[in-house]
């Protein structure tokens, strides 16, 4: 069975002071981190929700239509 979470990865910071936001996946005891090549301030995270708080995507995150369309699918 595959797990997927969405996380902050605090470990690694960018110049800007942001964190970079990854999936982390579960397979078979044994777990891999993939970047969604999105960064936020941590101010913006929502940990509990794992989301990041909606009055700030747009003014931390450039995100660009094909994002989005990968999100839709």
């Amino acid at each position: 069975m595959v797990n997927i979470t969405i996380n902050l990865d605090i470990r690694r910071v960018k110049k800007d002071g942001t964190y970079p936001i990854v999936f982390r996946i579960y397979h078979q005891q044994r777990s891999f981190t993939r970047s969604t090549k999105i960064c936020v301030l941590e101010k913006h995270w929502d940990d509990s929700k794992k989301l990041i708080k909606s009055a700030s995507l747009y003014n931390s995150v450039k995100v660009t239509p094909r994002f989005w369309v990968k999100l839709a699918a």
